[in-house]
């Protein structure tokens, strides 16, 4: 894994603490393990080791043996960042297997592979920042020479086995006049997710050629894998600091994420007290033998003879499968994402250089296409873009009116309704489109405007539709119409097989005619919709109402089509009347979102904004809430625009509820699931499903019944085992495993008296 880069505080920090742990180490294995690295280090005549005297001035901004100090002068005073820290952590099998054994060999893997990842960052993402007179401005361009200090180290800080190594990127490199800069580091942190894909493939590949048999598993929810052969209960036993981490996450109420793990990694650290190699190894022995631990080293031992065993997939098949893989959650990707996903494909099979020639193969043939900001679509989502705008058009003008227009109109001047309810009223009962939109900002009254539609349509059937089951919740109680999740109407009749078979005709029987209303229509993806619209057609519904807005939430699938059809022509009733809002100021902020000028939308507010650091907005907003009485407590919601962020609030108020007493008694620990919401490739794969994950049937199939939870014991080619209550189960996923059955992880959760 890679964890960074994280940009460091200050020269003297960040010098203190490598002092401490490896340049001062009384000991060879740690003086032996730090070392310069990069065309730039070279360039400086660095050598090898790494010296006190010039970690100290490369970090401070100075160039050394010259009078070049790099940084800018603010207030009189020159500052620079020193850099950035980058770690490269081995999988837990790989650090037993090199340190438990003392298998030198694996170690060089991993350093080699660490090295070959920082070449490639030198050679494609190392920038600085240039200067065009013309124009005055200073645009990113190529660096030349890479300034990096890597330390190995083997041990956590709870001194568990744990290969990993710093590499200390320091803010210094040279444009490509010679002329020494500081680094551009956009790209640095842009591309972290590709950087450990392709740390973790030169490793995997590493350790195949010395004969290691590997298994796929997922860490954090990226690709990753272990040496076969280590069971599970020696990675655990050996993996105590992570358990220290989801420990302190579980305290706090806080979901496992990337920020989340960062901060309770530095909220558990304690001081770093680690002996010598050789104590180090027999802690780890003792430890083993205490629990019991048996050791199975003959699966585990590399056998350099052995007959290589054929890739899973070609480099062609990686890429598409990648491809498939993004294109479910984004139109547009970039090609180091794509290179990412597929080097996590089949980890080690495949060389940086072949997957991306299978990338240019795709781009040649179309299959993959440039877009004009440099990233990539694909020819399907194109393809599934121009098919929901022709379905769209297709239909103009083949609808008659819904109800008697005299009766509308007579109906709407007797109720309060705005003038853009009036319309979308209109628009959806008189048109003759079959196909139409209401774009509702928030707050415009939507809700209100579709009572008018049931109570005007008389007795033709309206059916709505939600992409969750929490908005159908809402869209029936409030609006009364029977409302179902899009994902459950699509699963239903999607696929209902011959036009004379019996499910067809009584599917047709009880949407003949309907008006079909979809609610936050812009959470909607370009293939659901183009689903949605062959399933109303089939169906012979006679009008699919689009409503939504296109500033709202946008879809977990990829694609905008409510915004594509509204561009393309799609007759749409335009409701920007502000209701919700009765306070002057919060209704002109909203009408200023609205129009799109974010800076006016605060200046509103006025005294209502508080401006604080990001870290500090989860512990404000929650003591303001705590702060409230009762009865505004629960008029009073708390929006955060993060999960992390979320999840510190929800720490910080359950901390002061147990305080006021409104949390009490003994704390139930359970279980809760979270949805893994696999991709339809990553269902069908089952290298994705990983022991301890459960498995939950959205219909009777596979021999498991609708809604029951099973929990993976074992995966791998053959397919899933399953086990329920002392029963066992399996199946093989396919291509439609993401329709029959939902994946998830298990989280603790602490529930307590007085929880909602």
């Amino acid at each position: 894994m890679l964890s960074g880069p994280r940009q460091l505080a200050s020269a003297e920090q960040t010098f203190g603490y490598f002092l401490h742990e490896y340049l001062a180490r009384n000991d060879g294995s740690h003086r032996s393990a730090n070392r310069w690295h990069g065309e730039g280090a070279a360039a400086l005549g660095l050598g090898q080791r790494v010296g006190k005297r010039k970690f100290i001035s490369i970090l401070s901004g100075h160039v050394p043996d010259t009078d070049i100090k790099l940084g800018r002068i603010i207030d009189g005073e020159r500052q620079h960042r020193p850099g950035w820290d980058m770690t490269f952590s081995a999988p837990k099998s790989v650090s037993l297997e090199a340190l438990y054994h003392g298998r030198r060999a694996v170690m060089h893997a991993h350093d080699e592979a660490v090295r070959a990842t920082l070449d490639w960052i030198e050679r494609e993402h190392l920038q600085t920042r240039g200067y065009d007179p013309a124009t005055g401005r200073r645009p990113r361009e190529a660096a030349d020479g890479l300034v990096a200090a890597t330390f190995r180290h083997m041990a956590s800080r709870n001194n568990d086995p744990q290969l990993h190594t710093h590499a200390v990127v320091a803010n210094m490199t040279r444009n490509m006049d010679g002329e020494w800069r500081s680094v551009e580091p956009t790209l640095l942190k842009r591309n972290r997710r590709v950087f450990g894909a392709w740390y973790r493939n030169d490793l995997a590949r590493r350790l195949r050629d010395l004969g290691y048999e590997l298994v796929p598993t997922t860490v954090g929810g990226l690709p990753s894998f272990e040496i076969a052969g280590w069971s599970r209960e020696w990675l655990e036993a050996f993996s105590t600091r992570r358990q220290d981490i989801l420990k302190h996450m579980e305290s706090e109420g806080l979901e496992y994420t990337t920020a989340n793990a960062q901060a309770a990694t530095l909220a558990t650290r304690g001081k770093k007290v680690e002996p010598v190699k050789g104590e180090l190894v027999k802690l780890w022995r003792h430890r083993a033998e205490a629990l019991g631990l048996v050791e199975a080293r003959r699966d585990r031992k590399a056998r350099p003879d052995r007959v290589p065993e054929r890739p899973r997939l070609s480099s062609l098949e990686a890429v598409w499968q990648a491809t498939a893989h993004l294109e479910e959650r984004q139109c547009v990707f970039r090609r180091t994402d794509l290179l990412a996903a597929a080097l996590g494909r089949d980890p080690g099979r495949h060389s940086h250089g072949e997957l991306e020639a299978a990338i240019d193969r795709l781009r040649e043939d179309r299959n993959l296409v440039d877009t004009k900001s440099g990233d990539l679509t694909t020819r399907q989502t194109l393809e599934a873009e121009r098919d929901v705008i022709a379905a769209m058009r297709e239909v103009r003008g083949r609808a008659a009116p819904l109800a008697d227009e005299r009766d509308v109109s007579a109906r709407l001047e007797a109720t309060s309704l705005t003038d853009g309810q009036r319309d979308a009223v209109r628009t959806i009962l008189l048109s003759e489109d079959r196909i139409v939109g209401v774009q509702g900002f928030a707050g415009t009254g939507k809700t209100r405007m579709l009572k008018e539609v049931v109570r005007l349509a008389g007795d033709r059937p309206v059916i709505g539709l939600a992409p969750s089951s929490a908005a159908a919740r809402v869209l029936a109680l409030e609006a009364g119409i029977g409302t179902t999740t899009l994902q459950w109407m699509l699963a239903r009749y999607g696929d209902l097989g011959d036009a004379d078979g019996p499910e067809l005709r009584e599917a047709r029987e009880r949407f003949r005619g309907a008006v079909i209303v979809v609610d936050e229509a812009s959470m909607i993806g370009t293939v659901q919709m183009r689903s949605l619209q062959n399933v109303a057609e089939r169906l012979g519904a006679s009008r699919l109402a689009l409503v939504g807005d296109r500033l709202q939430l946008r879809s977990v699938e990829a694609g905008q089509p409510f915004r594509l059809l509204q561009e393309a022509g799609m007759e749409t009733a335009r409701m920007d009347d502000i209701l919700r809002q009765r306070s002057v100021d919060l209704k002109a902020a909203v009408t200023h979102m609205v129009a799109g000028d974010a800076d006016l939308a605060l200046h509103s507010l006025g005294a209502d904004v508080k401006e604080l650091p990001p870290d500090r907005l989860p512990e404000t907003a929650a003591n303001l809430w705590l702060a409230l009485p009762p009865e505004a407590r629960r008029r009073t919601v708390i929006l955060a625009p993060t999960h992390a962020q979320r999840e510190e609030t929800t720490a910080v108020l359950r901390k002061g509820l147990a305080e006021e007493g409104v949390l009490g008694g003994r704390t139930l620990e359970t279980e809760r699931f979270v949805d893994r919401r696999l991709t339809r490739v990553l269902a069908a794969d089952p290298q994705s499903y990983r022991p301890g994950d459960v498995v939950v049937a959205n219909r009777d199939v596979y021999g498991l019944g609708k809604g029951e939870a099973w929990r993976v014991t074992s995966s791998g080619e053959d397919g899933i085992a399953l086990e329920r209550r002392g029963a066992v189960g399996g199946f093989r996923p396919s291509g439609k495993a993401a329709h029959n059955v939902s994946v998830f992880e298990t989280r603790p959760i602490s529930l307590r008296a007085g929880d909602e």
